[in-house]
């Protein structure tokens, strides 16, 4: 069973639901993130984010662990408002499932703070800082796995054009290594810091190379 799903029915039994109800609403889940259009955002990065809160936080809120599952839950490379329709499909799923009104807007937010990776509060409690950290362990994944990541995001992208999608990709991978530090939470930075900067630094090496060869 994977850890999207183990963390789903665990959810499940916390709040005390369970049946034909909340079984259709992990099938709609799992449907989404099995999309033939997705190559990166599938279920295997919820299993990854949920493996990894067992580890560093495994006491992490329900917001929390709805905002892992559902953060990704609509995507589409050529849209502007995955994370707002992502969180608008978390706040109708919790809805139904009878959360309360508070537990709806903590997970929307949650979501929403993945759009720009800001979190949402200096607190060093602050459990947005949980959340993006766990989105981008995978920058600080083996170069072999970070290969495997690179190609499938770029497959997610394979409309734009190479040059263009080099330029848009190597600012991205700038902002992240010009942050203070890529990951907020110390336990996490502590494991992963070192490694994704060099996995980023190796990308956006081989980035410029093939600009500059474009251009002469």
């Amino acid at each position: 069973m994977s850890e999207a799903r183990n963390l789903w029915l665990a959810i499940m039994n916390e709040l005390d639901m369970s049946g034909t109800a909340s079984d259709k609403h992990w099938e709609d889940l799992h449907e989404a993130y099995s999309s033939p259009s997705r190559f990166y955002h599938t279920i295997t990065h919820i299993d990854k984010m949920a493996e990894a809160m067992r580890e560093f936080a495994a006491a992490a809120s329900l917001a929390v662990r709805f905002a892992i599952l559902y953060h990704d839950v609509i995507y589409n490379a050529k849209g502007a408002t995955n994370e707002e329709d992502s969180a608008v499909f978390a706040s109708v799923v919790l809805r139904a499932l009878g959360c309360s009104e508070y537990l709806q807007e903590q997970t929307a937010n949650l979501i929403l703070c993945t759009k720009k990776h800001i979190p949402l509060s200096s607190e060093p409690d602050d459990e947005s800082a949980l959340l993006l950290d766990l989105d981008l362990l995978i920058l600080g994944s083996s170069p072999d796995e970070y290969e495997d990541y690179r190609k499938n995001v770029r497959e997610e992208y394979r409309w734009v054009a190479k040059d263009q999608f080099a330029s848009a990709r190597a600012a991205i991978l700038r902002r992240f290594l010009a942050r203070e530090t890529i990951f907020l939470c110390p336990l996490i930075r502590l494991k992963y810091e070192e490694s994704a900067r060099s996995n980023l630094s190796a990308e956006l090496h081989g980035l410029e190379k093939t600009s500059a060869r474009s251009s002469n």
